[in-house]
C-alpha cells in the first residue's frame, strides 16, 4: 500500500497519477466506476507522461542516437506508417483538425525563414515525382471536380483584390522586361496570333451584321417593343 495515494482515483488530488504502477485493488476500483475505454485512456496518458518526463532527461543522447541511426529510423518508420496507412492517416486528418491554425502558423513562419530551401526541395520532389502526381490529381479531380470547381471559384472571389493588386505591383515593378518578353512571344508567334485577331475580327463583324438585320426585321421590334412595355 503506498503511504501518500490513498488509491482513492475518483478524488484524487493530485494532476497526474502519482504511482507508477496501479494495484490490482485500485484498478478493481476504477473498473467498477469507469469503462475500460477511459482506463486505456487514463493508461495511454500514464505512458505519454512517463515518455516525456525520459526524454526531457536524455534529450541529447536521444537526439545523437537518432541522427546516429537516422536512415534505419526512417525505414522503420515508413515500414510501419505502411502497415497502418488508414489509421495513420485518419490520425493525422484528425490532428490537423484540431490544430489547423498552429500548424498553418507555423509552416509559414518555417517558410519565410527557410524560403531558398524550401522551393528547391518542393522541386526536386516535384520533377523526381511529375508522373505520379499528374496522376494522383488527375484522379482526385475526376473523383472531386465540383468540389475543387466552387473551392477555386470561392477563392477567386475571395483573393480578386489582393491578386489584382499583386498584378499591378509586378508590372509597375517589372515593366520593361514584360514588355521585352511580350515583343519578343509576338516576334515568334506573329502569323499565328494576327490570324486568331483576323477571326475575332470577322466574328464581331458578322454578329454585328446579324444584329443590325435583326433590329430592322418588323416583327422583332414588335416583340422588342412588346418586352419594353412588360
Amino acid at each position: 500500500m503506498n503511504t501518500i495515494c490513498n488509491e482513492d482515483c475518483l478524488h484524487c488530488p493530485y494532476e497526474d497519477c502519482i504511482l507508477d504502477r496501479i494495484t490490482p485493488k485500485a484498478y478493481d476500483e476504477l473498473k467498477s466506476m469507469k469503462p475500460i475505454s477511459e482506463l486505456q485512456a487514463l493508461r495511454e496518458q500514464k505512458k505519454k507522461f512517463r515518455t516525456q518526463q525520459y526524454y526531457q532527461k536524455n534529450k541529447d543522447s536521444i537526439l545523437q542516437k537518432r541522427h546516429l541511426n537516422r536512415d534505419e529510423i526512417n525505414r522503420k518508420e515508413r515500414e510501419r506508417r505502411q502497415r497502418n496507412l488508414d489509421e495513420m492517416r485518419a490520425k493525422d486528418r484528425l490532428y490537423r483538425e484540431l490544430h489547423r491554425d498552429v500548424i498553418i502558423a507555423k509552416s509559414r513562419a518555417h517558410y519565410a525563414e527557410n524560403r531558398e530551401s524550401c522551393v528547391a526541395k518542393s522541386l526536386k520532389y516535384y520533377y523526381e515525382h511529375r508522373e505520379e502526381i499528374s496522376a494522383r490529381n488527375k484522379e482526385h479531380l475526376a473523383l472531386h471536380r465540383e468540389e475543387v470547381n466552387a473551392h477555386r471559384r470561392e477563392l477567386r472571389k475571395k483573393n480578386l483584390e489582393e491578386r489584382r493588386a499583386k498584378d499591378r505591383e509586378y508590372r509597375k515593378e517589372n515593366n520593361a522586361r514584360i514588355r521585352a518578353s511580350e515583343r519578343a512571344y509576338y516576334a515568334l508567334h506573329k502569323e499565328e496570333i494576327n490570324t486568331r485577331r483576323r477571326e475575332l475580327r470577322r466574328l464581331k463583324k458578322e454578329q454585328a451584321v446579324a444584329e443590325a438585320a435583326r433590329l430592322q426585321n418588323p416583327m422583332d421590334c414588335d416583340t422588342l417593343e412588346e418586352n419594353k412595355t412588360k
